[in-house]
């Protein structure tokens, strides 16, 4: 959803409220899905070459868990600010010391913003770096590789062989 800039009324702003069909896989090997669609509300500010966005959203997205990789629904309900400017008027490449308030502005190529990525962006700030299905998600065996919250395996427990030359010392005392 492209929105030009130029057609945002710098007074009173933009305000665009709805879904966005965003389905599909977004992480790789499939590790992230939007089976639906991301509902959002969003009001456009234009203040000279800058555009400010506040808004909402709310969508459920699809997770592999990182511990037992099975599939898991995740809410995601997200306000944000973001302030945006030409990719014209980006410090160039040379060394530039940044402020505070740079690290808040995004940059848009041309004369428009894209709303759709925007929104994707929004959904993937809001997830955790370790997707899991739950807090109390058990994982996979190490040796067998079955699934431990499904039922228990008859493994050994398995412990961390950088730690075995600390087992003699145990064993010593």
């Amino acid at each position: 959803m492209l929105i030009s800039v130029e057609q945002i009324p710098s007074e009173e702003g933009l305000h665009l409220a709805g879904t966005l069909a965003a389905t599909g896989n977004l992480g790789r090997d499939h590790e992230l899905s939007l089976p639906g669609p991301i509902a959002f509300s969003v009001r456009l500010r234009r203040q000279e070459d800058r555009v400010e966005l506040d808004g909402w959203l709310h969508t459920v997205a699809r997770v592999n868990c990182s511990r037992c990789l099975e599939q898991a629904p995740r809410t995601v309900e997200r306000e944000f600010q973001i302030c945006s400017r030409p990719q014209e008027a980006m410090p160039s490449e040379r060394a530039v010391e940044l402020d505070v308030r740079d690290l808040d502005v995004d940059y848009y190529p041309g004369d428009s913003l894209d709303l759709s990525a925007i929104l994707v962006e929004q959904v993937l700030l809001d997830l955790p770096m370790k997707l899991l299905c739950s807090e109390e998600c058990r994982g996979l065996c190490p040796r067998c590789g079955a699934n431990r919250n499904r039922h228990d395996c008859e493994c050994d427990p398995v412990g961390d062989p950088r730690l075995a030359p600390l087992g003699g010392l145990r064993d010593r005392a």
